[in-house]
Protein backbone atom coordinates (compact mmCIF):
# COMPACT_ATOMS: atom_id res chain seq x y z
CA UNK A 1 0.00 0.00 0.00
CA UNK A 2 1.13 3.57 -0.67
CA UNK A 3 2.47 5.28 2.46
CA UNK A 4 3.84 8.71 3.29
CA UNK A 5 6.94 9.31 5.42
CA UNK A 6 6.88 12.42 7.61
CA UNK A 7 9.73 12.62 10.08
CA UNK A 8 9.65 9.63 12.39
CA UNK A 9 6.10 8.70 11.48
CA UNK A 10 4.52 6.87 8.54
CA UNK A 11 1.07 7.98 7.49
CA UNK A 12 -1.62 7.15 5.00
CA UNK A 13 -1.52 9.87 2.30
CA UNK A 14 -4.01 12.71 2.87
CA UNK A 15 -6.40 13.72 0.09
CA UNK A 16 -8.71 16.76 0.18
CA UNK A 17 -12.43 16.29 -0.53
CA UNK A 18 -14.38 19.58 -0.73
CA UNK A 19 -17.81 19.53 0.84
CA UNK A 20 -20.85 18.95 -1.42
CA UNK A 21 -18.76 17.28 -4.13
CA UNK A 22 -18.65 13.74 -5.49
CA UNK A 23 -16.07 12.21 -3.15
CA UNK A 24 -14.99 9.38 -5.48
CA UNK A 25 -14.45 11.78 -8.40
CA UNK A 26 -12.51 14.25 -6.25
CA UNK A 27 -10.26 11.47 -4.94
CA UNK A 28 -9.53 9.81 -8.28
CA UNK A 29 -8.97 13.19 -9.98
CA UNK A 30 -6.56 14.19 -7.19
CA UNK A 31 -4.57 10.95 -7.55
CA UNK A 32 -4.31 11.45 -11.31
CA UNK A 33 -3.15 15.08 -10.95
CA UNK A 34 -0.70 14.46 -8.11
CA UNK A 35 0.81 11.11 -9.09
CA UNK A 36 -0.26 10.63 -12.73
CA UNK A 37 -1.82 7.32 -11.74
CA UNK A 38 -5.40 6.16 -12.15
CA UNK A 39 -7.31 4.81 -9.19
CA UNK A 40 -10.70 3.23 -8.50
CA UNK A 41 -12.48 3.78 -5.18
CA UNK A 42 -13.36 0.48 -3.52
CA UNK A 43 -14.81 1.58 -0.19
CA UNK A 44 -15.10 4.33 2.42
CA UNK A 45 -14.40 3.29 5.98
CA UNK A 46 -15.59 6.57 7.51
CA UNK A 47 -19.11 7.45 8.58
CA UNK A 48 -19.86 8.75 5.09
CA UNK A 49 -17.87 9.44 1.88
CA UNK A 50 -15.51 12.38 2.25
CA UNK A 51 -16.21 12.87 5.97
CA UNK A 52 -12.62 12.52 7.14
CA UNK A 53 -12.54 8.73 7.12
CA UNK A 54 -10.32 6.31 5.23
CA UNK A 55 -10.87 5.52 1.58
CA UNK A 56 -9.65 2.32 -0.08
CA UNK A 57 -8.42 2.96 -3.61
CA UNK A 58 -7.00 0.43 -6.05
CA UNK A 59 -4.35 1.74 -8.46
CA UNK A 60 -5.21 0.36 -11.90
CA UNK A 61 -1.98 1.48 -13.57
CA UNK A 62 1.33 -0.33 -13.06
CA UNK A 63 2.68 1.43 -9.98
CA UNK A 64 6.21 0.28 -10.75
CA UNK A 65 6.25 2.51 -13.81
CA UNK A 66 5.37 5.59 -11.76
CA UNK A 67 7.94 8.03 -10.44
CA UNK A 68 6.90 8.58 -6.85
CA UNK A 69 8.17 11.56 -4.83
CA UNK A 70 10.75 10.54 -2.22
CA UNK A 71 8.36 10.95 0.72
CA UNK A 72 6.07 8.23 -0.68
CA UNK A 73 6.80 4.51 -0.74
CA UNK A 74 5.04 1.14 -1.00
CA UNK A 75 4.88 -0.61 2.36
CA UNK A 76 2.81 -2.82 4.64
CA UNK A 77 0.12 -2.12 7.22
CA UNK A 78 2.60 -2.91 10.00
CA UNK A 79 4.73 0.07 8.95
CA UNK A 80 1.93 2.59 9.59
CA UNK A 81 2.27 4.70 12.74
CA UNK A 82 -0.70 6.92 11.85
CA UNK A 83 -2.66 7.50 15.10
CA UNK A 84 -5.88 8.15 13.15
CA UNK A 85 -5.92 4.55 11.89
CA UNK A 86 -8.27 2.65 14.21
CA UNK A 87 -7.87 -1.03 14.99
CA UNK A 88 -11.06 -1.81 13.03
CA UNK A 89 -9.84 0.04 9.94
CA UNK A 90 -6.42 -1.58 10.22
CA UNK A 91 -8.03 -5.04 10.30
CA UNK A 92 -10.22 -4.19 7.27
CA UNK A 93 -7.18 -3.07 5.27
CA UNK A 94 -5.24 -6.20 6.24
CA UNK A 95 -8.18 -8.36 5.13
CA UNK A 96 -8.30 -6.58 1.76
CA UNK A 97 -4.58 -7.01 1.17
CA UNK A 98 -4.47 -10.66 2.24
CA UNK A 99 -7.74 -11.90 0.75
CA UNK A 100 -8.47 -9.29 -1.91
CA UNK A 101 -11.94 -8.71 -0.41
CA UNK A 102 -13.09 -6.94 2.76
CA UNK A 103 -16.44 -8.74 2.82
CA UNK A 104 -18.19 -5.37 3.17
CA UNK A 105 -19.83 -5.30 -0.25
CA UNK A 106 -19.75 -6.10 -3.96
CA UNK A 107 -17.14 -3.45 -4.79
CA UNK A 108 -15.07 -3.54 -1.62
CA UNK A 109 -12.58 -5.87 -3.26
CA UNK A 110 -9.59 -5.77 -5.57
CA UNK A 111 -9.96 -6.29 -9.30
CA UNK A 112 -13.68 -5.72 -9.74
CA UNK A 113 -13.16 -2.95 -12.31
CA UNK A 114 -11.50 -5.48 -14.65
CA UNK A 115 -14.53 -7.76 -14.32
CA UNK A 116 -16.75 -4.80 -15.24
CA UNK A 117 -14.56 -4.02 -18.26
CA UNK A 118 -14.86 -7.61 -19.47
CA UNK A 119 -18.64 -7.52 -19.06
CA UNK A 120 -18.98 -4.15 -20.84
CA UNK A 121 -16.85 -5.47 -23.69
CA UNK A 122 -19.01 -8.59 -23.96
CA UNK A 123 -22.29 -6.65 -23.89
CA UNK A 124 -21.23 -4.01 -26.42
CA UNK A 125 -19.05 -6.18 -28.65
CA UNK A 126 -16.27 -3.59 -28.34
CA UNK A 127 -12.69 -4.46 -27.42
CA UNK A 128 -12.15 -3.51 -23.76
CA UNK A 129 -8.92 -1.71 -24.74
CA UNK A 130 -11.15 1.04 -26.19
CA UNK A 131 -12.48 1.75 -22.68
CA UNK A 132 -9.47 1.17 -20.42
CA UNK A 133 -7.83 4.57 -20.83
CA UNK A 134 -11.10 6.52 -20.63
CA UNK A 135 -12.51 5.32 -17.30
CA UNK A 136 -13.86 8.00 -14.99
CA UNK A 137 -15.44 7.18 -11.63
CA UNK A 138 -17.97 9.65 -10.27
CA UNK A 139 -19.38 7.74 -7.29
CA UNK A 140 -18.21 4.75 -5.33
CA UNK A 141 -18.81 2.76 -2.16
CA UNK A 142 -18.74 -0.82 -0.95
CA UNK A 143 -22.03 -1.60 -2.74
CA UNK A 144 -22.41 1.05 -5.43
CA UNK A 145 -20.46 2.75 -8.18
CA UNK A 146 -20.89 5.04 -11.17
CA UNK A 147 -18.40 4.75 -14.02
CA UNK A 148 -18.13 6.60 -17.31
CA UNK A 149 -16.51 4.67 -20.15
CA UNK A 150 -15.54 7.20 -22.81
CA UNK A 151 -14.42 4.99 -25.68
CA UNK A 152 -14.81 7.58 -28.40
CA UNK A 153 -17.70 8.39 -30.70
CA UNK A 154 -20.51 5.81 -30.52
CA UNK A 155 -18.55 4.01 -27.77
CA UNK A 156 -19.66 6.18 -24.86
CA UNK A 157 -21.33 4.39 -21.94
CA UNK A 158 -22.26 4.72 -18.28
CA UNK A 159 -22.13 1.83 -15.81
CA UNK A 160 -24.14 2.22 -12.63
CA UNK A 161 -24.57 -0.16 -9.70
CA UNK A 162 -26.93 0.87 -6.93
CA UNK A 163 -26.41 -0.13 -3.32
CA UNK A 164 -28.76 -1.84 -0.91
CA UNK A 165 -30.57 1.42 -0.07
CA UNK A 166 -31.62 1.68 -3.73
CA UNK A 167 -31.91 -2.03 -4.44
CA UNK A 168 -34.85 -1.51 -6.82
CA UNK A 169 -33.21 1.16 -8.97
CA UNK A 170 -31.87 -1.31 -11.52
CA UNK A 171 -35.27 -2.97 -11.98
CA UNK A 172 -37.08 0.39 -12.09
CA UNK A 173 -34.66 1.81 -14.66
CA UNK A 174 -34.91 -1.30 -16.84
CA UNK A 175 -38.72 -1.13 -16.70
CA UNK A 176 -38.90 2.59 -17.49
CA UNK A 177 -36.40 2.31 -20.36
CA UNK A 178 -38.49 -0.52 -21.81
CA UNK A 179 -41.86 1.23 -21.43
CA UNK A 180 -40.76 4.77 -22.30
CA UNK A 181 -37.61 4.57 -24.49
CA UNK A 182 -37.81 8.17 -25.81
CA UNK A 183 -37.52 9.58 -22.28
CA UNK A 184 -34.58 7.65 -20.76
CA UNK A 185 -31.02 6.77 -21.78
CA UNK A 186 -30.87 3.49 -23.68
CA UNK A 187 -30.20 0.56 -21.35
CA UNK A 188 -27.76 -1.75 -23.14
CA UNK A 189 -27.57 -4.51 -20.54
CA UNK A 190 -28.22 -5.41 -16.90
CA UNK A 191 -26.14 -7.41 -14.42
CA UNK A 192 -28.41 -8.86 -11.72
CA UNK A 193 -25.63 -10.03 -9.38
CA UNK A 194 -24.13 -6.54 -9.16
CA UNK A 195 -27.54 -4.82 -9.21
CA UNK A 196 -26.11 -2.85 -12.12
CA UNK A 197 -26.87 -1.73 -15.65
CA UNK A 198 -25.07 -0.23 -18.65
CA UNK A 199 -26.48 2.84 -20.41
CA UNK A 200 -25.51 4.51 -23.64
CA UNK A 201 -24.43 8.10 -23.05
CA UNK A 202 -27.47 10.30 -23.69
CA UNK A 203 -26.00 13.78 -23.35
CA UNK A 204 -24.82 16.44 -20.93
CA UNK A 205 -26.62 17.26 -17.67
CA UNK A 206 -28.45 20.56 -17.97
CA UNK A 207 -26.69 21.69 -14.80
CA UNK A 208 -23.27 21.25 -16.46
CA UNK A 209 -24.01 23.41 -19.48
CA UNK A 210 -22.26 26.77 -19.47
CA UNK A 211 -25.53 28.45 -20.36
CA UNK A 212 -29.05 27.55 -21.37
CA UNK A 213 -32.12 29.44 -22.47
CA UNK A 214 -35.47 29.75 -20.74
CA UNK A 215 -36.87 27.77 -23.67
CA UNK A 216 -34.75 24.80 -22.52
CA UNK A 217 -36.53 24.82 -19.15
CA UNK A 218 -39.92 25.02 -20.82
CA UNK A 219 -39.03 21.99 -22.96
CA UNK A 220 -37.92 20.08 -19.86
CA UNK A 221 -41.24 20.49 -18.03
CA UNK A 222 -43.24 19.70 -21.16
CA UNK A 223 -41.14 16.61 -21.67
CA UNK A 224 -41.56 15.34 -18.10
CA UNK A 225 -45.31 16.02 -18.36
CA UNK A 226 -45.50 13.97 -21.57
CA UNK A 227 -43.67 11.10 -19.86
CA UNK A 228 -46.04 11.26 -16.91
CA UNK A 229 -49.10 11.22 -19.16
CA UNK A 230 -47.72 8.19 -20.97
CA UNK A 231 -47.20 6.44 -17.63
CA UNK A 232 -50.82 6.66 -16.42
CA UNK A 233 -51.89 3.39 -18.03
CA UNK A 234 -48.75 1.62 -16.73
CA UNK A 235 -49.22 2.32 -13.01
CA UNK A 236 -49.58 -1.39 -12.05
CA UNK A 237 -46.34 -2.27 -13.87
CA UNK A 238 -44.51 0.65 -12.23
CA UNK A 239 -45.55 -0.48 -8.76
CA UNK A 240 -44.52 -4.07 -9.54
CA UNK A 241 -41.10 -2.85 -10.70
CA UNK A 242 -40.40 -1.33 -7.28
CA UNK A 243 -41.62 2.26 -7.56
CA UNK A 244 -42.76 3.66 -4.21
CA UNK A 245 -46.51 3.84 -3.70
CA UNK A 246 -47.11 7.52 -2.95
CA UNK A 247 -50.74 7.64 -3.92
CA UNK A 248 -52.81 9.57 -1.43
CA UNK A 249 -54.14 6.57 0.59
CA UNK A 250 -50.61 5.16 0.90
CA UNK A 251 -49.19 8.49 2.10
CA UNK A 252 -51.96 8.81 4.68
CA UNK A 253 -51.20 5.34 5.98
CA UNK A 254 -47.44 5.84 6.20
CA UNK A 255 -47.16 9.35 7.62
CA UNK A 256 -48.32 8.59 11.21
CA UNK A 257 -45.50 6.05 11.55
CA UNK A 258 -42.86 8.63 10.57
CA UNK A 259 -44.08 11.70 12.45
CA UNK A 260 -42.55 10.56 15.79
CA UNK A 261 -39.10 10.47 14.16
CA UNK A 262 -39.49 14.12 13.15
CA UNK A 263 -40.53 14.96 16.70
CA UNK A 264 -37.47 13.16 18.09
CA UNK A 265 -35.07 14.90 15.70
CA UNK A 266 -36.59 18.31 16.48
CA UNK A 267 -36.41 17.67 20.25
CA UNK A 268 -32.64 17.33 19.85
CA UNK A 269 -32.30 20.75 18.20
CA UNK A 270 -29.69 22.97 19.87
CA UNK A 271 -31.75 26.04 20.74
CA UNK A 272 -28.64 28.17 20.56
CA UNK A 273 -28.54 27.39 16.82
CA UNK A 274 -32.22 27.25 15.85
CA UNK A 275 -35.76 27.31 17.18
CA UNK A 276 -37.45 24.01 17.90
CA UNK A 277 -40.81 23.24 16.36
CA UNK A 278 -42.97 21.83 19.17
CA UNK A 279 -44.20 18.26 18.86
CA UNK A 280 -47.77 19.55 18.99
CA UNK A 281 -47.12 21.67 15.89
CA UNK A 282 -45.54 18.74 14.01
CA UNK A 283 -48.62 16.64 14.76
CA UNK A 284 -50.86 19.49 13.56
CA UNK A 285 -48.91 19.69 10.30
CA UNK A 286 -49.35 15.91 9.91
CA UNK A 287 -53.12 16.33 10.28
CA UNK A 288 -53.05 19.11 7.68
CA UNK A 289 -51.19 16.80 5.28
CA UNK A 290 -53.94 14.23 5.74
CA UNK A 291 -56.64 16.84 5.02
CA UNK A 292 -54.74 18.13 1.98
CA UNK A 293 -54.38 14.57 0.63
CA UNK A 294 -58.15 14.09 0.74
CA UNK A 295 -58.71 17.41 -1.03
CA UNK A 296 -56.14 16.54 -3.69
CA UNK A 297 -57.70 13.12 -4.14
CA UNK A 298 -61.14 14.71 -4.66
CA UNK A 299 -59.83 16.74 -7.61
CA UNK A 300 -59.36 13.49 -9.52
CA UNK A 301 -55.91 13.99 -11.02
CA UNK A 302 -54.77 10.56 -12.30
CA UNK A 303 -51.82 8.90 -10.57
CA UNK A 304 -48.67 8.77 -12.67
CA UNK A 305 -44.91 8.38 -12.54
CA UNK A 306 -43.20 10.76 -10.07
CA UNK A 307 -39.44 11.26 -10.15
CA UNK A 308 -39.05 12.37 -6.49
CA UNK A 309 -35.44 13.46 -7.04
CA UNK A 310 -35.61 15.46 -10.26
CA UNK A 311 -33.04 18.23 -10.66
CA UNK A 312 -31.04 19.79 -13.46
CA UNK A 313 -28.26 17.20 -12.87
CA UNK A 314 -30.71 14.42 -13.76
CA UNK A 315 -31.87 16.07 -16.99
CA UNK A 316 -29.66 15.11 -19.95
CA UNK A 317 -29.59 17.05 -23.21
CA UNK A 318 -28.22 15.28 -26.26
CA UNK A 319 -28.92 14.16 -29.80
CA UNK A 320 -32.15 12.47 -28.66
CA UNK A 321 -33.39 15.64 -27.03
CA UNK A 322 -34.21 15.72 -23.34
CA UNK A 323 -34.10 12.51 -21.29
CA UNK A 324 -34.24 11.81 -17.55
CA UNK A 325 -32.03 9.66 -15.35
CA UNK A 326 -31.46 8.67 -11.68
CA UNK A 327 -34.76 6.96 -10.85
CA UNK A 328 -33.76 5.55 -7.45
CA UNK A 329 -36.61 7.35 -5.68
CA UNK A 330 -39.23 6.87 -8.41
CA UNK A 331 -42.79 6.59 -7.19
CA UNK A 332 -46.40 6.58 -8.29
CA UNK A 333 -48.55 9.46 -7.12
CA UNK A 334 -49.79 12.91 -8.02
CA UNK A 335 -47.72 14.02 -11.04
CA UNK A 336 -47.64 17.66 -9.94
CA UNK A 337 -45.17 16.71 -7.19
CA UNK A 338 -42.44 16.39 -9.83
CA UNK A 339 -43.34 19.77 -11.34
CA UNK A 340 -43.14 21.33 -7.87
CA UNK A 341 -39.59 20.04 -7.39
CA UNK A 342 -38.46 21.62 -10.67
CA UNK A 343 -40.40 24.83 -9.94
CA UNK A 344 -38.55 25.30 -6.66
CA UNK A 345 -35.20 25.08 -8.47
CA UNK A 346 -36.28 27.51 -11.18
CA UNK A 347 -37.51 29.91 -8.47
CA UNK A 348 -33.91 30.24 -7.26
CA UNK A 349 -32.68 31.53 -10.62
CA UNK A 350 -32.06 35.23 -11.23
CA UNK A 351 -34.75 35.49 -13.90
CA UNK A 352 -37.30 33.49 -11.85
CA UNK A 353 -39.94 36.23 -11.83
CA UNK A 354 -40.05 36.45 -15.62
CA UNK A 355 -39.98 32.67 -16.05
CA UNK A 356 -42.63 31.66 -13.52
CA UNK A 357 -45.82 32.16 -15.54
CA UNK A 358 -44.60 30.63 -18.81
CA UNK A 359 -42.85 27.81 -16.93
CA UNK A 360 -46.08 26.79 -15.20
CA UNK A 361 -48.07 27.17 -18.41
CA UNK A 362 -45.66 24.90 -20.30
CA UNK A 363 -46.36 22.09 -17.86
CA UNK A 364 -50.08 22.81 -17.49
CA UNK A 365 -50.78 22.80 -21.24
CA UNK A 366 -49.84 19.12 -21.51
CA UNK A 367 -52.55 18.32 -18.95
CA UNK A 368 -55.25 20.81 -20.00
CA UNK A 369 -57.60 18.16 -21.46
CA UNK A 370 -57.38 16.14 -18.20
CA UNK A 371 -57.00 18.78 -15.47
CA UNK A 372 -59.19 21.92 -15.77
CA UNK A 373 -57.32 25.19 -15.12
CA UNK A 374 -59.19 25.86 -11.85
CA UNK A 375 -58.37 22.37 -10.54
CA UNK A 376 -54.72 22.77 -11.54
CA UNK A 377 -54.53 26.08 -9.66
CA UNK A 378 -56.11 24.62 -6.52
CA UNK A 379 -53.95 21.50 -6.64
CA UNK A 380 -50.86 23.73 -6.92
CA UNK A 381 -51.59 25.16 -3.47
CA UNK A 382 -51.71 21.68 -1.90
CA UNK A 383 -48.90 19.90 -3.74
CA UNK A 384 -45.94 21.61 -1.99
CA UNK A 385 -46.97 20.10 1.36
CA UNK A 386 -47.92 16.73 -0.16
CA UNK A 387 -44.62 16.65 -2.05
CA UNK A 388 -42.67 17.08 1.19
CA UNK A 389 -44.64 14.23 2.73
CA UNK A 390 -43.64 12.13 -0.28
CA UNK A 391 -39.98 13.08 0.22
CA UNK A 392 -40.26 12.07 3.87
CA UNK A 393 -41.65 8.67 2.92
CA UNK A 394 -38.89 8.19 0.32
CA UNK A 395 -36.38 8.51 3.18
CA UNK A 396 -38.22 6.06 5.41
CA UNK A 397 -35.45 3.47 5.71
CA UNK A 398 -32.87 6.15 6.38
CA UNK A 399 -35.10 8.00 8.85
CA UNK A 400 -36.04 4.98 10.92
CA UNK A 401 -32.56 3.41 10.99
CA UNK A 402 -29.86 4.00 13.57
CA UNK A 403 -28.41 6.67 11.28
CA UNK A 404 -31.05 9.03 12.70
CA UNK A 405 -28.72 9.42 15.65
CA UNK A 406 -25.99 10.79 13.44
CA UNK A 407 -25.82 14.61 13.43
CA UNK A 408 -26.28 14.99 9.66
CA UNK A 409 -29.33 12.70 9.65
CA UNK A 410 -30.94 14.60 12.50
CA UNK A 411 -30.17 17.87 10.76
CA UNK A 412 -31.85 16.73 7.53
CA UNK A 413 -34.91 15.53 9.44
CA UNK A 414 -35.21 18.99 11.03
CA UNK A 415 -34.86 20.65 7.63
CA UNK A 416 -37.78 18.56 6.34
CA UNK A 417 -39.86 19.41 9.41
CA UNK A 418 -39.27 23.15 8.89
CA UNK A 419 -40.09 22.94 5.19
CA UNK A 420 -43.30 21.09 5.97
CA UNK A 421 -44.20 23.69 8.60
CA UNK A 422 -43.71 26.56 6.13
CA UNK A 423 -45.76 24.80 3.44
CA UNK A 424 -48.51 24.18 6.00
CA UNK A 425 -48.50 27.85 6.99
CA UNK A 426 -49.09 28.85 3.36
CA UNK A 427 -52.18 26.61 3.20
CA UNK A 428 -53.42 27.92 6.57
CA UNK A 429 -52.97 31.54 5.48
CA UNK A 430 -54.75 30.84 2.22
CA UNK A 431 -57.67 29.25 4.07
CA UNK A 432 -57.79 32.21 6.47
CA UNK A 433 -57.89 34.68 3.60
CA UNK A 434 -60.73 32.77 1.94
CA UNK A 435 -62.68 32.70 5.22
Amino acid sequence: MLLEKNGLHTYLPRLPVPRWTRAAKEITDFILRKWNCRGIVLDFLGERPGAGGIVLVEMIDDEKSQRWPKEYFWGTVDEISDPSLTLHSRCTIETLLSRGDTGRGTFSRLGWVHEVLDWVSEITGIDRARFESGIQQLNGSANSTLLHFAGGEDHDYWFKASGSRHANESRITETLASLFPPYLPEVVGCHKKWNAWLMRNAGTPLSDRASFEAADLFRVVRRIAELQRASIKHVPELLTSGCHDHRMPALRAELPELTPYLEEAMSMQDEAIGTRIPASRIRKVARLIEEASFRLEDIGIPDALVHCDVNLQNVLIGSRGCVFTDWAEASVGNPLMTFEQIRIQVAQMDEAATLATQFKLSYQQVWEDIIPAADFLYASTLVPLIGLASTLCCRREWLTADSLHRPQSQSYARILARQMNRAAQVIEQSAGACA
